[in-house]
Parts: structure tokens; C-alpha cells; sequence
């Protein structure tokens, strides 16, 4: 009778297991199915979604109506020189082993990442071992190489790893060899430092475990070598704070950002937004009004309680991390703007209308907190590439290229030129010299990165943010 309960006890965990990745292969099928238009959202569908339907009705679409946008065509690479006959010591069987190797590892990654999202009762199961990390007083939540961290006043962040100075000049070198390229075409480019969210005057965290200020202080530092105009929203941030203690300080620079996220406050990308006009301006030669947006009566602040759970809440749960609230400001006056943007290989809005159509509807809904993103509400979020005509006004044409940081000011900076580009090189797999040539010139480039992208700078080279080519 023992060795026959040890024998069920023993086989149980492996029972469940099977069940588990059973019903995650069911769940990839079904979902082939529908985007497949096999089947539609019908009450087995529902039934095999049963706690994320939310997750089936937003991926749903229509695909045969999508205008198809080949960026590579648009925009190609130019041709790369002949390697030199004594730099091919790579064997073709090597080639090949290479090539075959990084598809398996592709489609591995792919199934991988399938299989996690489709895992049923996913966040119920990860709030629970968040709940117990919380009894046993255990703040650090791994991801991958990103742990997500607990610090003072129940924020949460990344601490910012150390960079060589090798990758530090990498960083700085392409942007060097943009502005070189620009000054060919007779655009002029600044570059503008986004904020980390660690303070260089945390005493605790600074330079200790985080490093994402001091790694832009030398980005920076090579920049001004070379002659390229800086503006580091970090010092406009701390400025009047002389008289505060290093806790102050602290305290203060947190409040600019979200708690359960590692980005700046709209709010706070807004007041910043007189001085990166007023710069653009001076060092470019553009004429935005900047003074627009340092006028509140300019905006209505739409308060939205209780409903932003940042990336970092999602990755630790709503058993560690609260729901905070959500300030999104819309301009008053009336606009009229005709806006593109481009994802994956179609065109995903071509729209014309208010500033409406700028806003990405449905990101603060409390229903899905792991699904929606509230930051992700300005411009459609993190998109490829976003045009942006206001014709309601006659401007500045200009490109912004940087990281999430640039979705607000974006945004904001729209409302007063009469034509805005964005690249994001993270999904942008195409040439942004081609693109620059192809649609500018422009007014200006303005470059945005917070101090956290610089750790990306290792990245293949056409999904690298700092890779300009």
C-alpha cells in the first residue's frame, strides 16, 4: 500500500506538468487558428481562453486589409565592400553550422516564448510565489538578466550595470559618425539626456549598484569632446534643489517618475519640454514654442486613479506592487492631424482626425493590468516609425530617434511642428540613413536615450539602438 502512494506521489508533479504543457499546446494551436481566420472568437475559443480573452479579442484583426510596407525596399542598406580574400578564414561547413544553429536557437527562443505566454492561470500562479517572496522578505525578482528591484518608498527599478569604456565609445562613436552624416546633408542634430531613475545623489544605490548616471556622464563627456550640443534633463530636473540634503534630493528626483516603472512621468516630460524647445531652437535654428507648453491652462490633466501598473509592477505582480495613478495631459486647443506609423511589415494607422488619433485607447483598463500600459497610450507607443503632420500648423520639420523616453515628447513637441518623424531601431530594422535621405531634409534630429539604453549598445546591429547605419 506505501510503495503504491509513493508510486502515485511520484508520477503526480509529472501528471501535471504534462497537463499544464498540454493545454499551452492547445492554446498555440487555437491561436494559429484564429489569426489564421479559421475560426473566429467563438464559445470554444472563449472556453480555451478562459482567463485571458482579453489577450484573443486584442489580437484579433483583420489582415487582409492591411497595407503592406516593405521598409527594406524604401529604405536598403547601402552595399557593403568585398571582404578582403585573407579575412575569410570561416570554412563553409562552419557557415552553414553557424546559420543552422542560430535558426534552431530562433525557433526555440519563438516556441519558448509561446509556450510561457500561454501557460494557463500564468499571473495567478506568479502572484502567488510573489506572495510568498514577500512573506520571506525576498524583493529581488529575477528576469532574465533584469532583475527588478525593491527600493525606498516601494518603488521599483533596474540597476544599471557598469559599461566598459570600450562600449562607452562604441555608444559615442556612432553618434559622432550620424552628426558627420546629418552635417553632409546640411541638418543639423542635437542630443538630449533622459533621466535615470536612481538619483546621482543617492548615496545608497549610486555608483554602488546602479551606474546609469555615471555611464552617461561619459557618453556625455565624449559628446562635448566632439563638438555635438548636449542638453541633460537631469541637471534641469535638480535644478533650485541646492538647498535640499542628498535624501531630499532623492525623494524629489523619484517623484518625476513612476513608481512600478522605469519612466519618466508624463507630467514631468512636459515641463521639461520649454527647455528642449528652447534648445532645439538655439542650437538648430528651429522655432517651436516652447513656451506653450509651460502654460497649464494650455492642457487639461485627465486624472486616471488607480489604473497604471508599470513594466516593473507586471514583472513582480500586483501581490508586491500597487496600482498608482495615471496624469495624461491633452491640449485644449483644437488641432487637425493626420498621422502614419508603420509595425512589423504593414502599415498600422493611417488616420486623420483630432489629437485623438494620436492616443492608443483602452490602456487603462483595470481588467487586464498585465495586458494594457498606460505609458503606451502617447503616439500608439513604442512604434517602429510614426509620422506625424499637424496641419493646423506651419513649423518645423523635424526626426526624433531614441527609446521609449521619446513616446510624450513626441506627443507634446507634434502640437507645435507642422511635420514630426520618430524612429525606434529597436523594431526600425531598416536604414535610417536611407530613411533621412529619403524623406528629409529635415530642421532637425533630436537624439533621446535614458541612461538605461546604453546597456543595450552590444545588441545585433540593426536592432541596436546606437546603430545608425
Amino acid at each position: 500500500m506505501k510503495s503504491k502512494i509513493e508510486y502515485m506521489a511520484a508520477r503526480i508533479p509529472f501528471a501535471v506538468l504534462f497537463i499544464v504543457l498540454a493545454f499551452a499546446l492547445l492554446r498555440m494551436a487555437t491561436f494559429s487558428c484564429v489569426k489564421l481566420g479559421l475560426m473566429g472568437n467563438n464559445t470554444f475559443v472563449k472556453a480555451v481562453f478562459f482567463e485571458m480573452n482579453y489577450y484573443i479579442e486584442s489580437e484579433i484583426s483583420d489582415d487582409e486589409d492591411e497595407e503592406r510596407y516593405d521598409i527594406y525596399s524604401l529604405y536598403p542598406f547601402e552595399e557593403t565592400k568585398p571582404v578582403a580574400e585573407n579575412s575569410k578564414t570561416e570554412s563553409l561547413a562552419k557557415k552553414i553550422d553557424r546559420k543552422l544553429f542560430s535558426k534552431i536557437k530562433k525557433a526555440e527562443n519563438k516556441i519558448e516564448d509561446k509556450l510561457l505566454k500561454f501557460i494557463v492561470l500564468k499571473m495567478k500562479l506568479t502572484e502567488i510565489a510573489a506572495t510568498y517572496e514577500k512573506i520571506i522578505s525576498w524583493y529581488i525578482t529575477s528576469d532574465s538578466n533584469n532583475p527588478v528591484q525593491r527600493i525606498r518608498n516601494n518603488e521599483f527599478t533596474i540597476f544599471q550595470r557598469k559599461l566598459s569604456d570600450g562600449e562607452i565609445a562604441k555608444a559615442a562613436d556612432n553618434i559622432v559618425k550620424l552628426r558627420d552624416f546629418l552635417e553632409s546633408q546640411g541638418t543639423p542634430m542635437v542630443y538630449v539626456q533622459g533621466p535615470e531613475k536612481i538619483c546621482a545623489y543617492d548615496k545608497e544605490y549610486a555608483d554602488i549598484k546602479d551606474f546609469g548616471n555615471s555611464n552617461a556622464d561619459r557618453v556625455i563627456e565624449l559628446l562635448e569632446k566632439n563638438n555635438i550640443s548636449v542638453l541633460d534633463t537631469r541637471k534641469i530636473i535638480h535644478s533650485g534643489s541646492d538647498s535640499m540634503t542628498s535624501m531630499q534630493k532623492t525623494d524629489f528626483h523619484l517623484s518625476n517618475f513612476y513608481r512600478t516603472d522605469h519612466h519618466w512621468r508624463a507630467e514631468t516630460a512636459l515641463k521639461l519640454m520649454p527647455e528642449i524647445c528652447s534648445f532645439l531652437n538655439e542650437k538648430t535654428g528651429t522655432n517651436i514654442d516652447g513656451a506653450y507648453f509651460s502654460d497649464d491652462k494650455n492642457f487639461d490633466f485627465i486624472l486616471k486613479e488607480d489604473c497604471f501598473f508599470g513594466t516593473h509592477g507586471k514583472k513582480v505582480t500586483k501581490s508586491k506592487a500597487d496600482l498608482e495613478d495615471f496624469v495624461l495631459p491633452l491640449p485644449r486647443d483644437k488641432m487637425d492631424f493626420k498621422y502614419f506609423s508603420y509595425a512589423q511589415s504593414h502599415v498600422k494607422n493611417n488616420i486623420s482626425g483630432p489629437y485623438d488619433i494620436l492616443l492608443l485607447k483602452g490602456q487603462f483598463d483595470k481588467k487586464d493590468i498585465y495586458g494594457e500600459y498606460g505609458y503606451g497610450t502617447f503616439v500608439h507607443g513604442d512604434i517602429n516609425n510614426v509620422i506625424i503632420n499637424n496641419r493646423s500648423k506651419e513649423g518645423s520639420k523635424i526626426l526624433i530617434i531614441g527609446d521609449s523616453y521619446t513616446d510624450p515628447i513626441e506627443a507634446y513637441i507634434c502640437q507645435k511642428t507642422s511635420e514630426m518623424h520618430s524612429l525606434d531601431r529597436r523594431n526600425f530594422a531598416a536604414s535610417i540613413r536611407s530613411y533621412i535621405r529619403k524623406n528629409g531634409p529635415f530642421d532637425a534630429v533630436m537624439l533621446l536615450y535614458y541612461p538605461g539604453s546604453y546597456s543595450e549598445i552590444n545588441d545585433p546591429d540593426h536592432c541596436n539602438l546606437f546603430n545608425y547605419d
